[in-house]
């Protein structure tokens, strides 16, 4: 496709793993878009690098690969993922996730797609936010009670 591009620039800033993330999601959408998804590996890692720009280009630098691995676009690409998805700290992200509130002037929407980005990163199972929500459910019922029960 003549009139397709690739996104400019890697963001190593604010969140480097969202970035990344989103990056890569538009990356692998251009090679599909612009016919480059069957080109050789080699090839594919030269359209990231110059893709990403100067700042990924220094990154891709640093790291420890053979001159055959600099040419393997899944190893590079996993690097890359190494690189910016740092190892998290559940009970962080979960303190994170549980002390997001709706802020002034937030639509709902809004704060729900907040919520379920959050939720991603505290590797919580369904079954777990099923019985965290009933708890919620349960605690607000109570609270609402207290709340009905001191007004009279």
């Amino acid at each position: 496709m003549e009139g397709c591009h690739p996104r400019r620039g890697l963001n190593f800033n604010d969140n480097m793993a969202d970035n990344w993330r989103r990056f890569k999601q538009l990356f692998e959408i251009y090679l599909i878009a612009s016919g480059n998804e069957a080109k050789s590996s080699e090839v594919k890692v030269a359209i990231l690098l110059n893709a990403a720009g100067e700042e990924a280009v220094e990154v891709f630098n640093t790291f420890n690969l053979s001159a055959e691995d600099r040419k393997d676009f899944d190893k590079v690409v996993n690097h890359f993922e190494k690189f910016a998805t740092p190892k998290r700290n559940v009970v962080v992200e979960r303190f994170i996730f549980n002390q997001r509130c709706q802020e002034e002037g937030e639509t709902f929407d809004v704060f729900a797609m907040a919520l379920k980005k959050l939720v991603k990163s505290c590797e919580i199972s369904p079954i777990q936010l099923s019985v965290t929500e009933l708890f919620w459910e349960l605690a607000m019922q109570v609270y609402r009670k207290e709340c009905y029960e001191s007004r009279i």
